[in-house]
């Protein structure tokens, strides 16, 4: 995704810029197709593609539409069930696109919204870690983005390789502590808008907003 290698992290309170963030992501990475999952029905993508079905996605995805995005159902259940089911056609064609290839081709990306409702800390899915734990053998590369980054299951935030952290609840901010991030001395940076820190499992960078 852009030059960022392995799977993303994204969070931050409510207007903290990390959707905004997130769209710029999904809109200039360089892979050939790109699909977000915009569980809360932002109105950011005009200019993409927008489908409310699985069979809508369906016909895009069979036409190689660059940009799709998805809005799931209101309704929990069945939001799940559409997201399986997407994701699941995903691991199909990307089991074909990679048959006998020696180096994995990385033809999609995957963006989450609000990804703690579809797997959280208590009730991870099985489907959706695995794309964390198993989605580069693919050729897909994943991005969650969340506002509660502590209820956020297990295997998404030890998969990701890159973190970059908004503006956060100071309920947060124990959660980042136990992993050794430091954000609570790092909070007068983060309360400037639209700025973020960014933590690639070794070293936090203090990062400006990027031009959107």
């Amino acid at each position: 995704m852009m030059r960022l290698k392995g799977h993303i992290f994204i969070c931050g309170i409510t207007g903290s810029g990390k959707t905004t963030f997130a769209n710029y992501l999904f809109r200039n990475n360089n892979r050939p197709i790109s699909i977000f999952i915009n569980t809360q029905h932002e109105n950011y993508f005009d200019d993409c593609l927008v489908v409310n079905s699985l069979n809508d996605f369906g016909l895009a995805f069979e036409q190689q539409i660059r940009h799709i995005v998805f809005n799931p159902s209101e309704q929990k259940n069945r939001m799940l069930f559409q997201v399986k089911s997407i994701l699941q056609v995903l691991k199909r064609y990307g089991a074909l696109v990679n048959k006998n290839r020696k180096k994995t081709r990385f033809w999609g990306a995957v963006f989450i919204d609000e990804i703690h409702e579809y797997s959280s800390k208590t009730k991870p899915s099985e489907s959706i870690d695995f794309l964390w734990k198993r989605g580069r053998r693919y050729g897909i590369q994943a991005c969650g983005i969340t506002t509660r980054p502590a209820e956020v299951s297990h295997a998404i935030l030890t998969q990701s390789n890159n973190h970059f952290i908004f503006k956060i609840s100071p309920y947060e901010i124990p959660y980042f502590k136990k992993f050794k991030i430091g954000v609570e001395e790092l909070q007068k940076h983060l309360e400037k808008p639209y700025h973020f820190i960014y933590y690639d499992n070794f070293k936090v960078y203090k990062m400006k907003p990027i031009r959107i």
